[in-house]
């Protein structure tokens, strides 16, 4: 079915454990600044695309989207929308946590 390749995914499991190590900070403002890390799949973007056509590439693309429950490619607005809530007073009981914003791949 074509060469292996390495998926955006596989990498960013690694941020969040190396980010562990680290002890939250004091509170700020009454809310205690811990680590947060949003943990993502593969975007499509400008940059994506040029690297090696992925997404032009049909056994690439039902490959990636085989593991999603979410059947497409994520998109910066879905990183962007995960940020804003994360950053907004809403999430302010938030911390210490890790996000996947990854179209369900870790829901399986």
């Amino acid at each position: 079915m074509g060469e292996p390749f390495a998926h955006p995914s596989t990498i960013s499991p690694t941020i969040p454990l190396q980010t562990r190590e680290h002890p939250p900070r004091p509170p700020t403002q009454g809310r205690l600044a811990g680590r947060i890390a949003i943990v993502t799949g593969l975007i499509a973007t400008n940059a994506t695309n040029a690297t090696a056509k992925l997404l032009e590439d049909p056994h690439f693309v039902e490959a990636i989207l085989h593991e999603k429950m979410l059947k497409r490619i994520g998109t910066p607005a879905d990183i962007a929308a995960a940020a804003t809530f994360l950053c907004s007073d809403e999430a302010n009981w938030i911390t210490a946590a890790d996000f996947a914003v990854d179209g369900g791949v870790r829901g399986w």
